[in-house]
């Protein structure tokens, strides 16, 4: 059991609620990440889609710039609520 990763900046989220709001879409998504021991996110992709091209798309380019807290490398899943 790997120890649970701690989000220590999130970016702005308007380009996304924009992304959102555009779509009409509400429900869940679910990303997966894999960041460096520095915190630094490598690698993003698309676990569960909200089903909307462009909200994915407007998902995976903010979960690119969050920071996870220093510590251990690691990868794991970032579920989002998707509120209008």
């Amino acid at each position: 059991h790997a120890p649970r990763a701690t989000l220590c900046d999130m970016p702005p989220q308007s380009p996304l609620a924009s992304a959102v709001g555009r779509a009409r879409t509400t429900g869940q998504m679910r990303l997966n990440i894999t960041f460096t021991a520095d915190g630094s996110v490598t690698d993003v992709s698309v676990a569960q889609s909200s089903r909307d091209r462009n909200v994915d798309r407007a998902a995976v380019n903010w979960a690119k710039r969050i920071k996870m807290c220093p510590g251990q490398p690691g990868a794991g899943i970032l579920p989002l609520d998707l509120k209008q």
